[in-house]
């Protein structure tokens, strides 16, 4: 189950984009998608344009055995 966090009327600019995290991650719509299903942690759903915080994106993972390198 995704973890969703609180919702917001407005960000953090901690917060980016899912176009900013893929390019950071270099990874595709599909597989954030896929990550997002499995617990990615969010703000908003799949057609609310979520949002990530992304320290929290990089420890998730890190704990589930991913690279956790950002451009």
């Amino acid at each position: 189950m995704a973890t969703v966090l609180e919702p917001r009327t407005t960000f953090p600019d901690s917060f980016i984009t899912s176009s900013e995290l893929r390019r950071r991650l270099g990874v595709s719509d599909s597989t954030l998608r896929l990550w997002r299903r499995k617990g990615l942690p969010h703000v908003g759903g799949e057609t609310t344009r979520p949002r990530y915080d992304l320290g929290r994106v990089l420890d998730w993972l890190g704990e589930h055995g991913r690279a956790r390198s950002s451009s």
